[in-house]
């Protein structure tokens, strides 16, 4: 078994951020992507946001292949 660590640091936490990070992962990585665990946070989806719109992130909306 292979274990693979990538560490990135971003001076923002943004939803951008997120979609860059998973970018340059799948860059420098020989394996396909296919899942993303995350924490629901707001630069992942604004699902917990409390808000009644449904509007996809920015990290959402990114394609990955």
């Amino acid at each position: 078994m292979f274990v693979f660590y990538y560490l990135e640091a971003f001076k923002e936490h943004t939803s951008y951020s997120a979609a860059e990070f998973i970018r340059h992962c799948m860059k420098k990585f020989p394996y396909a992507i296919e899942c993303i665990q995350t924490d629901n946070g707001s630069e992942f989806t604004n699902r917990m946001n409390g808000s009644k719109t449904v509007r996809p992130t920015f990290f959402q909306k990114t394609e990955l292949g």
